[in-house]
């Protein structure tokens, strides 16, 4: 059976630098939800109530992957879309026979 230590993850601004912050002197701060580091991280801008992220990043896993997501929807209807005006073409403007 694991011990319960009371550990919490590590600030990655800890040892190395976050955008134009410092690294080290850590500050945890606790909310509602979570538990982070008020020098290096805030709670989503996006406002999702259980992520946070750097303070350097424009949002959460969460919020990135769902951005992400969005536009391969997105570029998929494009290319749906180009792929059926192509169709299209080919039927008013039908190539050109062999010759035989």
């Amino acid at each position: 059976m694991a011990k319960i230590t009371g550990t919490t993850h590590h600030c990655p601004g800890a040892k190395g630098w976050v955008g134009d912050i410092s690294p080290g002197g850590c500050r945890s701060t606790r909310s509602a939800y979570m538990t982070y580091c008020s020098k290096h991280q805030m709670p989503c801008v996006n406002g999702c109530l259980r992520g946070h992220h750097l303070k350097n990043q424009s949002g959460c896993c969460s919020c990135i992957e769902r951005e992400e997501a969005a536009e391969r929807r997105a570029k998929a209807q494009a290319e749906k879309q180009r792929n059926a005006n192509r169709d299209d073409n080919a039927f008013w403007n039908p190539p050109k026979q062999r010759k035989r």
